[in-house]
């Protein structure tokens, strides 16, 4: 193993390397911006963040502001969240 560790990659060893462990992430619900309902409060928010994946139940992680007076909060998920319309 040690004579592999200061060689050259080409670019099959590349592409098999390519990938890596987010490539069954799916893409955010919302982005900065878009207008959500909270279903636990049923009040309008703002997507005021995206960020990260959270994991296959609950989904993305968002920092939200409520609509109605204002306040901000990063409780917020695609499970607790629907889309406006």
């Amino acid at each position: 193993m040690a004579d592999n560790r200061n060689m050259e990659l080409n670019d099959e060893m590349m592409a098999k390397a390519a990938g890596g462990a987010d490539s069954g992430i799916p893409a955010p619900k919302f982005k900065a911006g878009d207008i959500a309902i909270c279903l636990k409060s049923g009040y309008r928010v703002r997507i005021l963040k995206v960020l990260e994946y959270y994991n296959e139940t609950w989904g993305w992680h968002y920092v939200m502001k409520y609509l109605h007076n204002g306040a901000e909060t990063d409780f917020a998920y695609d499970k607790n969240l629907a889309y406006c319309r």
